[in-house]
């Protein structure tokens, strides 16, 4: 198949391709809109840093740095054990959880090999996204003092809980740009499949081609209301004939 069938092909069921890109696009969108709850993101950043003190001096060195990185992978299983969500909930009842769903809600990376912790919740509401990424940190903070008899874990940031949240997911805009790309790819793959599957006869280039016959004449398709169209054409022609018969007696 070259170029020219291709593009007659996909012209020739174009509205295929039109209507399965227009309903799903409209379908994308109002799901995206409407029916897919958003989900919004909070964070909070920690900074774990030890010194080493000389002559009553904090010096931070660079054995300092090393061991407060691996450190983190430490605190990373700390800050999602049971008795720090327990102590969440104890402290918030209104987050109205389990201890396993908060721990699932919350993610704890470390940002590329630094001192910097990142604590993230996702919930579909961000006011209790908030609450959680902000109540877990602070937890975090005292039980590490508490469990390891040491103080150096510092809050950098909490999470805004009265700013202005936008949905990380879903992203509409982006939805529908990808079901406009698939839906084409789509109805241009359906057309090809008709077009393959309709082993039919249409012109006389189509009987030389598959049959190898030279074509001596077309009978051109009529239809019903051609027919009707000429029946009545004669019927006025024989009405006008008998009234100049009429007329010449």
């Amino acid at each position: 198949m070259d170029i020219r069938q291709i593009a007659l092909t996909i012209w020739k069921r174009a509205w295929i391709i039109v209507l399965i890109t227009v309903v799903s696009c409209v379908a994308t969108g109002l799901c995206s809109y409407y029916l897919l709850q958003p989900v919004y993101q909070a964070s909070t950043k920690l900074i774990v840093s030890t010194a080493t003190v000389e002559e009553g001096v904090p010096q931070l060195t660079w054995a300092d740095v090393n061991l407060n990185i691996q450190l983190i992978a430490t605190y990373k299983e700390l800050i999602k054990t049971s008795s720090i969500m327990e102590e969440v909930l104890r402290q918030h009842p209104q987050i109205d959880l389990t201890v396993d769903e908060l721990v699932t809600m919350v993610n704890v990376d470390s940002v590329n090999q630094t001192q910097v912790m990142t604590v993230v919740v996702e919930d579909t509401s961000y006011e209790r996204a908030a609450l959680i990424v902000n109540s877990v940190s602070e937890v975090f903070q005292s039980k590490v003092i508490e469990v390891l008899n040491v103080d150096n874990v510092t809050i950098l940031n909490v999470a805004n809980s009265d700013g202005v949240a936008y949905p990380i997911w879903p992203s509409p805009v982006m939805n529908i740009a990808i079901s406009f790309i698939l839906s084409i790819i789509l109805g241009v793959g359906i057309a090809f499949l008709i077009e393959h599957l309709d082993d039919s006869i249409k012109n006389e280039d189509d009987v030389e081609k598959y049959a190898g016959l030279t074509t001596l004449a077309v009978i051109h398709r009529v239809e019903k209301k051609d027919l009707l169209k000429q029946r009545s054409t004669r019927s006025g022609k024989k009405v006008g004939e008998n009234i100049h018969v009429a007329t010449n007696q």
